[in-house]
């Protein structure tokens, strides 16, 4: 028998929950659409200038609010992006854009 204690994120947005791993977060980051690829190298990039822990913003799909280990939220957002569901490269779309400042309330 185990000891191990599995880590889950759990997102709640429009269409129902959304139950992320955090084994999942931090796997390899190949895999990522190629649509969201100059998205993505742009967030990284602008995480270079970020404090070690930054705001988990998603207010637009009904997720909390919360604040997260710099190389966790990129993880995060790589693990939603390989995910294939839409609903949640939606989420990971809107992380990096509020986390750039790039936003814009539609």
């Amino acid at each position: 028998m185990s000891t191990e204690q599995a880590s889950f994120l759990v997102f709640a947005g429009q269409q129902g929950l959304a139950v992320v791993s955090e084994h999942d977060c931090f796997r390899n980051q190949s895999e990522i659409p190629q649509e969201y690829q100059k998205l993505y190298s742009d967030y990284v990039a602008a995480l270079k200038d970020k404090c070690e822990y930054i705001m988990w913003v998603v207010l637009d799909r009904g997720h909390k609010i919360m604040q997260v280990e710099k190389e966790k939220h990129k993880s995060m957002i790589e693990q939603l992006l390989r995910s294939g569901d839409a609903q949640r490269v939606k989420v990971a779309e809107e992380v990096m854009k509020r986390s750039m400042g790039t936003w814009e309330v539609r």
